[in-house]
């Protein structure tokens, strides 16, 4: 299922530029930003907590949010899949033994 998640541009069949793009999103009613934040020891590419106040982009548009959202988006430049793989189930690990999943 994750592989959905991974986008690779390739040149040829070796694999020459490779990327790996991996978006992890947590959604709660209970969430609290900061508890993930900390303990995953890395910052969020966007956030909010439950009934938090939300400004929308450049029209500055402003609406409370129904539910917590917490979401980090990476693309990594890669020497090849194996070396994506093995970033991306780094970061899994590192989820399920804080017992976020």
């Amino acid at each position: 299922m994750f592989l959905e998640n991974l986008k690779f541009n390739t040149s040829n069949d070796y694999l020459d530029d490779c990327s790996i793009e991996i978006t992890l999103t947590f959604v709660s009613d209970a969430l609290n930003k900061n508890e993930i934040t900390t303990a995953l020891g890395i910052e969020p590419t966007f956030a909010w907590n439950a009934n938090e106040v939300l400004e929308l982009g450049s029209s500055k548009k402003i609406r409370v949010a129904d539910t917590g959202k917490w979401s980090l988006k990476s693309v990594t430049k890669i020497d090849n899949l194996d070396a994506g793989l093995e970033l991306f189930l780094k970061i899994y690990l590192k989820i399920i033994m804080y017992g976020c999943l």
